[in-house]
């Protein structure tokens, strides 16, 4: 499913991805008015914590995968749990990373936090480099293909459903790309 079927490549740019949102959240922070700190704390946690467990299950993942290919003796990207592991990974990542854009759209757009200063040193650049790095991470590493099939099974069949479209291997909007022909 994902444009990028290397897991390594994946982790490396969700840690990126993840502390572009740290960043995000000590910039800000200072800023929110006290009244609304805690909402803004439990709100951007959440999001961060989410990610951290994500990476940890995907390098986790990575690491399984990588001693059952040493102890089968073949390569690693040949093997179908390899496959399973980079397609589940990458649609919860990508699950992720929408719910990380309606996070900062929910604090920062909608108005649902107030700041103190509006125009404080650092905001455009680090709004730049959260949207960059999201960005790059949907449209680049797992593809509008993916981003497609979340969109066609929400319309289609709730939320819940797009859910359960983008990990059911045997579907046909999500087969991976990593599969051979038969």
């Amino acid at each position: 499913m994902p444009y990028a079927t290397n897991i390594i490549t994946h982790l490396i740019w969700d840690t990126v991805d993840l502390a572009s949102f740290i960043w995000f959240q000590r910039l800000y922070a200072p800023h929110v008015t006290k009244v609304e700190q805690n909402d803004f704390y439990v709100i951007t946690n959440s999001a961060i914590v989410i990610g951290a467990v994500l990476l940890v299950l995907g390098a986790g993942g990575f690491v399984y995968t990588s001693l059952q290919s040493l102890k089968e003796k073949r390569r690693r990207e040949d093997s179908a749990l390899y496959t399973s592991l980079v397609n589940t990974y990458a649609s919860a990542q990508l699950i992720y990373d929408i719910y990380q854009c309606f996070v900062i759209y929910f604090l920062v757009s909608a108005g649902h936090i107030h700041l103190t200063d509006e125009a404080f040193e650092g905001r455009v650049l680090c709004d730049f480099f959260n949207i960059a790095t999201t960005m790059m991470d949907l449209v680049v590493l797992k593809g509008p293909h993916s981003i497609g099939a979340i969109m066609v099974a929400s319309i289609s069949n709730g939320i819940g459903g797009a859910a359960s479209t983008l990990f059911d291997a045997g579907s046909s909007a999500t087969r991976p790309l990593l599969q051979k022909k038969q």
